[in-house]
């Protein structure tokens, strides 16, 4: 163990996801986890006490947010803060340099060793006044759009995973998202990139422009903007054919009333 090293405190009301956390700790030579919590009101009064250099936190604890673990913490008691979370969609303005770290569920080790990594040029260069108060700044919108996830509509942009590196994607950017077991590819008009989120295709529906953005089928949605034309056969089923016109999208039996309805409030032209 280093003389001085980086005490950890891990917070995750998962006893599973805080064993993991503990084990990758462990391979750090210089990382010493001193405490673990399981609520929001328990890992307060533990940042309270002093003394962390570094918080693994959790954004979902229970009926709390982990943003919620911060609350009445000092400024001079903010430790380097990592989020450890499933929910990337709340990621966008965790960016703008107010925490070190956001690290997606599972977290996998070479990304975790290179998150330690930014901790230690963080903790080399002091985690100033101005950096506090900056994550602090950034702590009530996060809050607010996690308590608030029902409500939101038309997201400006999501980020989404590629060989374990985050890209901030603009929805009007997006050609489709495809479900996928756990996961939703994120596919980028012009790239021909499958990124990654980690989720269900449907909760993507409440923060995508319903006007833009159209589920046609279990595992499919397709944004308009970058729909070239939408065939229908003899059986009066559609098929949405993307500009690229290498992707086309079939719509489920389950959809066809709405995306006729879409059709025709649209102006597309069908081709038989």
């Amino acid at each position: 163990m280093s003389a001085n090293p980086i005490r950890t405190l891990i917070v995750d009301d998962e006893a599973s996801a805080r064993r993991w956390l503990r084990t990758l700790c462990a391979k750090a030579q210089d990382v010493a986890v001193v405490a673990e919590c399981d609520s929001a009101a328990e890992a307060s009064r533990a940042l309270r006490g002093g003394g962390i250099d570094l918080l693994l936190l959790d954004i979902q604890l229970g009926p709390y947010t982990g943003f919620q673990v911060l609350d009445g913490v000092p400024h001079s008691a903010v430790p380097c803060v990592v989020f450890v979370t499933a929910h990337d969609q709340f990621a966008v303005r965790a960016f703008d340099r107010s925490a070190v770290d956001y690290l997606l569920k599972p977290v996998g080790e070479d990304r975790f060793r290179d998150s330690l990594e930014r901790v230690r040029r963080r903790l080399r260069g002091g985690l100033t006044s101005e950096l506090q108060a900056a994550l602090r700044a950034a702590i009530g919108p996060l809050e607010r759009d996690l308590l608030g996830a029902r409500g939101i509509r038309s997201a400006p942009r999501l980020i989404a995973d590629l060989d374990g590196a985050y890209h901030v994607i603009e929805t009007p950017d997006i050609e489709s998202l495809e479900s996928s077991a756990n996961y939703v590819h994120v596919l980028r008009a012009g790239d021909g990139q499958r990124y990654r989120m980690r989720g269900p295709l449907q909760s993507l529906l409440e923060v995508l422009d319903p006007s833009a953005f159209v589920q046609v089928n279990r595992a499919t949605i397709v944004n308009l903007a970058h729909v070239a034309r939408i065939d229908k056969d003899e059986s009066g089923d559609f098929t949405f054919v993307m500009q690229d016109a290498e992707r086309r999208y079939a719509v489920g039996r389950s959809f066809r009333s709405s995306v006729g309805e879409l059709v025709r409030g649209r102006g597309f032209d069908p081709r038989s």
